[in-house]
């Protein structure tokens, strides 16, 4: 019993600490690319710290996975139409701001 109460215990705490968070509702204040290298990232308007990482904007994980164009298209009619939309982050810092993993509208 205590076996199993304590595999339990190791998942829950493993997928806590991979959850990362969803900001909903958000609104894209500015989004741009290439100030550091090629590193890509969106402003949120109203937020001033996410995830702890000191900052209000969100970084682009990875520019090279397939599924790079389409977030960011999605950013990019969120903006222009001033709509919101919702963010994820897995939780991790990079240099300038939260990791951005998902786009939702």
């Amino acid at each position: 019993m205590k076996k199993i109460f304590l595999m339990i215990s190791i998942l829950a705490l493993s997928n806590n600490a991979l959850a990362g968070v969803w900001y909903s509702n958000v609104t894209i204040e500015y989004v741009y690319a290439g100030d550091v290298g090629d590193r890509v990232a969106v402003k949120v308007e109203g937020l001033s710290d996410i995830g702890g990482c000191g900052s209000g904007e969100m970084v682009f994980k990875d520019i090279t996975s397939s599924y790079f164009e389409s977030m960011f298209s999605v950013i990019l009619s969120a903006r222009m139409s001033k709509n919101t939309i919702s963010l994820f982050s897995d939780g991790t810092c990079t240099s300038g701001g939260a990791t951005l993993n998902d786009v939702r509208l």
